[in-house]
């Protein structure tokens, strides 16, 4: 079977969200996925929740400053959320440190 590029593109990107290994599964990791609305403006739809139910963000190892601080700032109102950077070691080990 030939898929067209945003086809396949889309393959790949619904697996590599939707699959998690089971090495990892002692995180008991929640995914939320979003997509775009047809009459929404830009890449994805903001979908609300309430400030109780985050716990946390990790931000992965090449996320600029730029975003990094637009994140930590909107934090601002989940006072008791946690911000969390994750760095990757000489050896290929992950650090997790709160930020």
């Amino acid at each position: 079977m030939v898929l067209n590029q945003e086809t396949a593109v889309q393959r790949v990107l619904d697996i590599a969200t939707h699959t998690k290994a089971p090495d990892w599964s002692y995180e008991n990791e929640w995914r939320v996925v979003g997509y775009r609305r047809p009459n929404d403006t830009g890449h994805f739809t903001d979908y609300p929740f309430q400030s109780e139910e985050l716990a946390a963000i990790y931000l992965g190892p090449l996320i600029s400053e730029s975003n990094q601080s637009t994140l930590i700032s909107l934090m601002s109102g989940y006072s008791h959320a946690k911000a969390f950077k994750v760095s990757v070691g000489v050896s290929r080990e992950f650090a997790i440190n709160e930020i």
